[in-house]
């Protein structure tokens, strides 16, 4: 049997293309999603059934019992709002959904330039509510949007950089601009025994003064053995090798976060060229 339906707004509206997916369980009660039948899901669950351009959908086909729908997404982008139960069967389930708020901006790198592919989350913390997320575009511009008008904490995480965060943000404020701040940095070679360069070998850096104290940081090599290390906090590190084939260790390796030119000696030869 299927279950047939629209997805409409208050005034009637339409909610074009919004996902629907299909549950055997209240998931806001429960917490978990349950496949209610193979036939429309997988392994992991169900594949969201899309609404037509009028809101129309078509869940099935479903065994007799009853069932709740997960409405989220859609052009515009509204609220998530879990609707139900309804009887497998159904044909004329109206479920009236919300238009959602949208918080928007922009992301840049440390360097002032759009920062792109960032994945920036917009989280409503212990108060509970929809949360999202959205990828910052080539220009770094990001909206993410199904939000209701509430505070939220938005964070961002790129590689190299420490995490972005800022809470009490709401989708009716002015454009959110996030600028990425890589920390200190320590830089320099590693040379071996002969004087040759270790080439595109990856490095750890621990913190020996830093809080809280398991927090590493990684860097590689380049074709002339030169590193760069970011986001570190102030203090002394100690660099290591991240693989235990180089027992020897670096020397002189505890450095202090901020020194731009140091030079780290090992007693091991550098790898050949087919090692790496």
């Amino acid at each position: 049997m299927d279950l047939l339906g629209r997805a409409e707004f208050a005034n009637g509206r339409p909610c074009g293309f919004v996902a629907v997916i299909v549950h055997d369980k209240d998931p806001d009660a429960f917490g978990t999603k349950r496949p209610a039948s193979a036939a429309i899901g997988n392994s992991e669950g169900h594949f969201p059934v899309g609404a037509d351009v009028t809101g129309s959908f078509s869940c099935g086909p479903l065994p007799a019992g009853r069932y709740w729908l997960e409405f989220r997404g859609g052009l515009p982008q509204v609220v998530r709002r879990v609707a139900g139960p309804f009887e497998a069967g159904t044909r004329d389930a109206r479920v009236t959904l919300v238009l959602g708020e949208t918080i928007h901006g922009r992301v840049f790198l440390p360097d002032g330039l759009p920062a792109k592919d960032i994945v920036v989350k917009a989280s409503p913390g212990d108060r509970g509510g929809p949360a999202g997320e959205a990828t910052a575009d080539r220009t770094g511009a990001f909206a993410i949007g199904g939000l209701d008008d509430e505070e939220y904490s938005i964070s961002a995480d790129a590689t190299g950089c420490f995490m972005w965060t800022r809470s009490g943000i709401r989708a009716t404020a002015d454009p959110v601009e996030i600028r990425l701040d890589e920390g200190l940095v320590v830089a320099g070679v590693v040379l071996g025994s002969d004087g040759g360069s270790f080439n595109f070998i990856d490095l750890v850096a621990e913190p020996l003064d830093a809080d809280p104290p398991g927090v590493k940081r990684y860097g590689q090599t380049d074709v002339n053995g030169r590193f760069r290390i970011t986001a570190l906090t102030p203090g002394r590190w100690r660099i290591r090798f991240v693989s235990d084939s180089y027992s020897e260790g670096l020397h002189n390796a505890v450095v202090v976060a901020g020194d731009e030119v140091i030079e780290l000696r090992t007693s091991a030869h550098p790898p050949a060229k087919d090692d790496h």
